[in-house]
């Protein structure tokens, strides 16, 4: 009896210690497709359709034989950045960044196929080619004045396109795999 409650009370110990992380896989999504978005992400081993694709093409398995899909989906997403440098201050313009994707998976069998193009991630900021950020060159009058005049920004994106198989062994294992391509761009425009 003592061990049970010396057990329990180690833990209560090391559980009251906790405290959330806050932190994000900037290149993973939380989600991929509907199904998997609204479960909070899961999707390891659960069928969120042709969005299994992303995390655990072995899903894929789970559809009924015969059985075809085509998915398509776009995703937003809208930050609010902002940046200081002691009084001066500036306001990211860049607040819209879409995701798109397109899949088709179908069941032949015990054989599950197809091919999907997702967007992994992406985003970037626009400062314009007048912020105060960015005003370290001396005009004639000895005012700070932008160093080239031109647009200061930056964007990244990565994307993938895969082609998943998965193979029921049996009623209760699925094997599956998938050939990823995957591209990623970064573009910067900045006063150096």
């Amino acid at each position: 009896m003592l061990r049970k409650s010396l057990i329990g009370l180690t833990a209560l110990v090391v559980l009251s210690g906790t405290s959330p992380v806050f932190a994000t896989n900037g290149m993973n999504l939380e989600g991929y497709g509907a199904k998997s978005h609204a479960l909070g992400g899961a999707s390891m081993a659960y069928d969120t359709g042709n969005s299994a694709v992303m995390n655990n093409p072995a899903t894929l398995g789970m559809m009924k034989e015969g059985k075809e899909e085509l998915g398509i989906g776009i995703r937003g997403l809208h930050p609010d950045v902002s940046l200081s440098y002691g009084p001066m201050s500036d306001k990211s313009e860049g607040t819209g960044y879409y995701m798109p994707s397109l899949s088709y998976m179908r069941k032949d069998g015990s054989i599950a196929w197809g091919v999907a193009m997702l967007a992994q991630g992406g985003m970037g900021t626009e400062y314009g080619d007048d912020s105060p950020l960015f005003m370290f060159g001396r005009s004639y009058g000895n005012s700070l004045v932008p160093l080239s005049g031109k647009e200061i920004r930056s964007e990244v994106g990565v994307g993938r396109v895969m082609f998943p198989l998965a193979w029921n062994i049996t009623e209760n294992t699925t094997i599956g795999l998938s050939l990823d391509l995957i591209w990623a761009s970064m573009d910067l425009q900045m006063d150096m």
